[in-house]
């Protein structure tokens, strides 16, 4: 029965607008009301997948299997030859997914919404060979979670309480999104919908699996309640691990270690599809940040399955402090943090609770495109744009103010005069200078190819002295450091040092107490 009480499907005219939704119609998109099918052989169609009495007709059996609340994807036709099946598949092309969540609802809350996904993620996760990895909710992840109501930025807008419960993409779009008009809860009654249960199903939509007919699957298409131990039925595991492989229950030990750089895959907007031809197995990859391959010993330990859904990210043990080195770059955000880039990695401040996020990531992730190797950076306020530079090149981002999204725009050639030579840029006088080991020049994006004038530094901020190595803007304060590791702080709202030539480590705002 509907969770809402209410029997949705009543006329000739709701069923003709049920079977268009969810892939009844061949005619798929026609307004037409009958198109070149009848609706009695899409009626025998629907009653024959859900395991009704076939009679063509809307009778009461049949309304009531159409007025449960159900997914918003698509029901796979029946009887389809193994070539067509195998010609539909999809699944992620890589070992090793991420995923965010980025809005919530009320009912459940933010920090229950991060647990019962994770759990959700991991039900799928424990079976096949496949790290799925949770990162921060500003990331550019592979699979985004959302909340949403009526029209919310795709094509398939949600009805509001009941029926359509929530959807998701094949792979590799990596959307899915819950309808927050629903009465979600963390319970398993019914008297609400079972948010962890929905989840699972989706997520299942995500890795590529399409509905399944048999009422034990999770992937059934009506809502159905599961108990939390029985949520991933055998059935439901062999579909999966014929995408993925399966999870191994033997692991070895290894003695030397190698770090190699993950391979990134653009992304293609895709709808849901049938997803059952078995997939060959890749090398399973452990962390997001520094893959590993191991040397295998001769002993071999039993395990039980691997968990593969963490929260935060193992780094490389070369990653020092933000406080212990010169950085390559950082910045303010539009969102309010501070943007700390250096040796392939991106940590946040956050200045209002003042402390660093524990998110750390590679900052290609966040930034696409961005080389390892840069030299500078800073926020363009006016153009509302990062600039990054590396030894050779510019690159810029546009940042979404609503999503806090930094959107690849380009990347040029710097002019022959600075290639190599800058080692910091600041936010300055309203726009923004680069500067170099002893003086800084004014650098406009839109016609950077002409020299602008240099200025030595100890004449622009008076009694400086010695080498930058890195230098940036946060607010008003322009940071210098210097070879001989002290930092120099310049107020440009009261145009005097706020600090001057003290240890790096422990003299500037986000290093004044240890990290």
């Amino acid at each position: 029965m509907n969770k809402n009480n209410k029997l949705i499907i009543e006329s000739k005219s709701d069923v003709v607008k049920y079977l268009n939704e969810f892939g009844y119609n061949p005619c798929d998109d026609s307004t037409g009301f009958l198109c070149l099918h009848s609706l009695s052989s899409m009626l025998k169609d629907y009653q024959r997948r859900f395991r009704l009495h076939i009679t063509g007709i809307l009778d009461d059996a049949t309304k009531q299997q159409m007025s449960q609340s159900r997914c918003g994807n698509k029901d796979p036709p029946l009887g389809l030859s193994k070539n067509t099946v195998a010609s539909l598949v999809q699944k992620w092309s890589r070992s090793i997914l991420t995923w965010s969540l980025r809005s919530y609802s009320s009912r459940i809350g933010e920090a229950q919404s991060h647990r019962i996904l994770q759990q959700a993620f991991n039900a799928w996760a424990q079976h096949i060979s496949l790290d799925i990895i949770q990162v921060c909710s500003w990331c550019s992840p592979d699979i985004i979670v959302e909340f949403g109501s009526t029209d919310h930025g795709d094509r398939y807008p949600f009805d509001g309480p009941g029926r359509t419960l929530a959807h998701a993409f094949s792979p590799e779009d990596g959307r899915i999104h819950f309808d927050m008009d629903e009465s979600w809860t963390t319970s398993y009654d019914d008297n609400d919908i079972n948010f962890y249960v929905v989840a699972v199903h989706e997520i299942g939509h995500a890795l590529g699996l399409d509905h399944a007919y048999e009422k034990s699957s999770i992937m059934y298409p009506s809502y159905q309640l599961f108990r939390e131990r029985d949520i991933l039925p055998y059935y439901d595991r062999i579909r999966i691990q014929q995408l993925y492989g399966s999870a191994s229950k033997v692991t070895t030990r290894s003695t030397t270690k190698k770090t190699t750089t993950p391979r990134t895959t653009t992304k293609n907007i895709t709808t849901p599809r049938i997803t059952t031809k078995k997939a060959t197995v890749k090398k399973k990859v452990t962390t997001k940040a520094t893959p590993k391959s191991t040397t295998k010993t001769t002993k071999k330990v039993t395990t039980r399955p691997k968990v593969t859904t963490r929260s935060t990210m193992n780094l490389p043990s070369k990653i020092k402090l933000p406080c212990e080195v010169f950085i390559d770059a950082a910045f303010d955000f539009p969102d309010k943090s501070f943007h700390v880039l250096d040796t392939g990695m991106l940590r946040r401040y956050l200045p209002n609770k003042k402390k660093w996020d524990r998110w750390i990531l590679p900052f290609e992730q966040i930034y696409r495109g961005l080389p390892n190797r840069i030299t500078a950076g800073a926020y363009d306020f006016s153009r509302n744009e990062v600039l990054i530079f590396t030894i050779t090149r510019v690159y810029r981002y546009k940042v979404n103010l609503r999503t806090y999204q930094a959107e690849y725009r380009r990347n040029d050639s710097l002019p022959d005069h600075l290639q190599g030579v800058i080692v910091g840029a600041i936010s300055y006088r309203d726009g923004i200078h680069v500067i170099k080991a002893n003086t800084l020049q004014s650098f406009d994006i839109e016609n950077f190819k002409r020299k602008s004038k240099e200025r030595k530094l100890r004449d622009e901020f008076p009694s400086f002295s010695g080498s930058v190595k890195a230098a940036f803007t946060s607010g008003y304060l322009h940071h210098f450091f210097t070879n001989d590791r002290l930092v120099h702080v310049w107020d440009e709202q009261f145009n005097r040092w706020k600090t001057f030539a003290k240890p790096m480590e422990s003299n500037w705002f986000a290093c004044t107490k240890k990290l």
